[in-house]
């Protein structure tokens, strides 16, 4: 964890108040902090560093549990497929089924200094093009493991994994970071995307991609999502394929595909209207459109998802 992350921290049991963490150093390597402890001392909450990585979920619990090796594994191989496909082994020599949707949306952002933030990371694609445009990128998700792996692409520059081919059988693949993210400025931080650990206003660039339709209270997501990006100047790049479901959240708590509640009727028609109308300072929407991407789950079995998007300014 890089040592200026320490200035930017708050604790995120106390939300909405925004109260520093102080740091209780274990070890530290070139100047990033490499075990230790973040301490509120407010509500007395300990959030630990380990192996480079601070763990800043408000409450307890890490992420989904109950997962066997084998899920884990074959859900990493899905992730890191989507995220990376197009620059497997080289450069240029990405798996062809790979798709560009990574590229595309990150397109919509400009090259602008100060801060980004890459909500629902997961391996950490979308926090790579983003600290391509930036000062600093910084990849948050709730998935311990999927963190983990994001953090040891950034320290090595290569990743190793198995990549599923059918059941339990795997072939090895090789993530091999572009030359032109190699000196990137990213971090990669284990956190709620309901309760970012960050100041108001903090964020100039901002990313929630695919992320909406799998937390359980998606307006706060949005709340969040308008509370630390700046208040003025900022860009937001939002995608989700919107495929509600009662095992993410609760129906009352969806933004659309449904016929009654506050939000009925198609959920990017409502998301539109939340950024637009009921966020200070509110959005405004110059882009949108629509993006098919890809997760392959073993040689034989690829979903195809289309997510609507938006880019919206301040």
């Amino acid at each position: 964890m890089k040592r200026r992350l320490l200035d930017i921290l708050i604790c995120p049991a106390c939300l909405p108040g925004e109260r520093p963490l102080g740091a209780s150093v274990a070890r530290e390597e070139d100047g990033e902090i490499v075990s230790g402890r973040l301490d509120c001392s407010t509500c007395g909450s300990r959030y630990p560093i380990e192996d480079g990585t601070a763990h800043l979920l408000p409450g307890p619990g890490g992420g989904p549990g109950g997962q066997s090796r084998y899920e884990e594994e074959a859900a990493a191989s899905a992730y890191l497929w989507s995220h990376y496909g197009d620059v497997f082994d080289s450069p240029g020599a990405g798996d062809p089924e790979a798709g560009g949707a990574y590229r595309r949306w990150a397109g919509l952002l400009p090259e602008r200094a100060g801060l980004a933030i890459d909500f629902g990371c997961a391996v950490g694609r979308m926090s790579w093009e983003m600290a391509a445009r930036s000062e600093l990128a910084v990849g948050l998700y709730r998935s311990r493991a999927f963190v983990g792996l994001a953090r040891r692409l950034a320290r090595e520059g290569t990743l190793d994994f198995g990549l599923s081919v059918e059941g339990t059988l795997s072939e090895r693949r090789t993530v091999r970071l572009p030359a032109a993210w190699r000196d990137a400025n990213v971090e990669f931080v284990v956190g709620d995307a309901l309760a970012p650990p960050f100041p108001a206003g903090l964020f100039g660039l901002v990313a929630s991609l695919n992320l909406l339709d799998r937390v359980p209270r998606p307006l706060r997501h949005l709340q969040e999502v308008g509370r630390v990006a700046a208040a003025k100047g900022a860009r937001l790049v939002f995608s989700d394929p919107f495929s509600w479901s009662a095992e993410a959240a609760d129906e009352s708590e969806w933004l659309g595909g449904r016929d009654e509640g506050p939000y009925p009727g198609s959920g990017p028609d409502n998301v539109r209207r939340i950024l637009e109308r009921e966020t200070r300072p509110p959005w405004s929407v110059s882009e949108a459109g629509a993006l098919w991407w890809k997760i392959r789950n073993h040689r034989n079995h690829y979903e195809l998802i289309r997510s609507e998007y938006f880019l919206a300014t301040r």
